[in-house]
């Protein structure tokens, strides 16, 4: 407002005159664009207000502008609480996002197509580890369990958003068996991983779980290695008999049982086996000629002729150091055997043996019972009954 007055005569003028200064076009350099606050969590619903302020060249403020807010990139939402300035020259936005990032936002004053120098930049950071959403794996998911084949253990930390969680301390931990576990980078790297090596001696199944020992939080997801049996050892394999002596009569069997094993004792299942004999004229039969769930395959053994026999097994194409010896006993005594010269002089002694017989014609090296002796010739002179006894091993000469 305007006075005027007669400085000569010293009169005011009653009349007075109002000038209205109005701002004049936003200025693109004096007008703001500022972020509150500059960091939120990228959850999805934690907001930051970004302010719009117009000013013309002069920094007065600018009201009645309508106000557009741009990001440069990323995927943050943009939502409008003010799109013209009020009386202190601002619009208003806030925004939210639910990846881990920075992004940086332009305001425009549509109404005079002035773009703000100005930029304002909002950093998303990741939230809490969330124990649904990160995970556990296992690369190879089977390995040998030899004590030096490794499978390794990778751990990646997320918020609920699904967001990498880099600088947490991870531990791992097996449900059970005999593993032995190593930490390669126990801290979560950018990527929001941490690895472990894993290995065995014992074939077995391990389940395994992570654990965010910074913030506490266990993993949900867990994840499992086989430790799978090696190849077989000649000298962990066995081989038994049982029993180790049976009548040699051609029916009586023994069972041969044949146990294939890695170089660390683990049974080896689906292998195929075969038996042999080093001498002898056993018969064998294959019950089982692939080992099962136990690591063995079974044969049976029967003989006809009393002696002992070693079998020897090859499991695939390794021949195992072990043997196994299977007595053929003689059976019941069930006839005799006499030999004599086939000439004699009359009145001459002479020397005849008699040898006891199973059914098979082995000497009953047992028998005990009583030679009785008869001639077609009256006037032979005859040994007395004879008891054999355990010395003579069914042999004896008179």
């Amino acid at each position: 407002t305007y006075t005027a007055t007669d400085t000569t005569d010293s009169v005011t003028v009653t009349q007075t005159a109002s000038v209205t200064f109005t701002p004049g076009t936003p200025a693109a350099a004096q007008s703001t664009v500022s972020a509150s606050p500059g960091s939120v969590t990228a959850d999805g619903v934690t907001t930051s207000t970004v302010t719009v302020t117009l000013k013309d060249a002069n920094s007065n403020v600018v009201p009645g502008k309508a106000v557009s807010l741009a990001k440069g990139s990323g995927s943050s939402t943009i939502t409008t609480v003010t799109g013209t300035t009020n009386g202190s020259g601002q619009a208003t936005f806030t925004v939210k996002d639910t990846v881990a990032e920075t992004t940086t936002y332009t305001a425009t004053d549509t109404t005079d197509s002035v773009t703000v120098t100005q930029t304002a930049s909002v950093t998303f950071t990741v939230g809490a580890v969330s124990a649904s959403q990160s995970g556990v794996s296992a690369s190879p998911g089977s390995v040998v369990a030899d004590g030096s084949t490794t499978s390794t253990i990778t751990v990646t930390l997320k918020d609920a958003t699904g967001n990498a969680v880099a600088g947490k301390t991870v531990s791992l931990a097996k449900g059970s068996g005999s593993s032995t576990i190593t930490t390669v980078s126990g801290t979560t790297d950018a990527s929001g991983q941490a690895a472990f090596t894993v290995k065995d001696t014992v074939a077995e199944t391990t389940t395994y779980t992570a654990t965010d020992t910074t913030d506490s939080v266990t993993v949900t997801q867990t994840a499992s290695v086989i430790f799978a049996a090696g190849a077989v050892s000649a000298s962990q394999a066995t081989i038994g008999s049982s029993p180790g002596s049976v009548v040699a009569d051609g029916s009586t069997t023994s069972t041969i049982t044949v146990t294939a094993r890695d170089a660390f004792g683990n049974l080896l299942a689906g292998q195929s086996v075969s038996l042999s004999q080093g001498a002898g004229s056993s018969t064998i039969t294959t019950v089982s000629g692939t080992t099962n769930g136990s690591g063995q395959a079974t044969f049976t053994v029967k003989d006809t002729v009393a002696q002992t026999v070693t079998y020897s097994a090859t499991v695939g194409i390794t021949t195992i150091t072990a043997t196994a010896n299977v007595v053929f006993t003689p059976g019941a005594a069930t006839h005799f055997s006499l030999s004599a010269p086939a000439t004699a002089t009359a009145g001459s002694a002479f020397s005849v043996t008699v040898v006891a017989l199973d059914a098979n014609n082995n000497t009953a090296t047992g028998y005990t019972g009583i030679a009785h002796f008869t001639s077609s010739d009256g006037q032979a002179v005859l040994p007395a009954n004879y008891t054999f006894t355990g010395g003579d091993a069914g042999s004896h000469s008179f």
